[in-house]
């Protein structure tokens, strides 16, 4: 596995899956491509859905479903360009986190 770099800063895994964890609390699952000042591209794209109304904090009733990119009405490609100035950070994944399991498990 790969460390991809710009100057001396290791940015990230190129075969690791990253979570993008946005400023207005979407978050975001998928493999980094490129990175540069402005922009980050994502592609394998993959995001939590509640599967039914968050009513109350106590809903215990509540379940998130992980959504594949592209199956949405708009018909998205499956590579986003993301502002950096939206992205608050982001994270390698270990390939045993459950994300990455249920990943693994739709990709079967």
């Amino acid at each position: 596995v790969g460390i991809v770099s710009t100057g001396n800063h290791n940015l990230w895994q190129k075969k690791a899956w990253q979570a993008v964890f946005l400023n207005n609390n979407q978050v975001y699952f998928g493999k980094i491509q490129k990175i540069n000042r402005n922009t980050l591209v994502l592609t394998d794209i993959y995001y939590l859905q509640a599967s039914e109304s968050l009513a109350s904090p106590d809903d215990t009733n509540s379940k998130l479903n992980l959504v594949k990119l592209g199956s949405e009405v708009h018909g998205p490609k499956d590579k986003m360009t993301i502002n950096r100035s939206n992205i608050l950070f982001w994270e390698d994944l270990k390939d045993n986190s459950r994300i990455v399991k249920v990943i693994n498990q739709l990709l079967k």
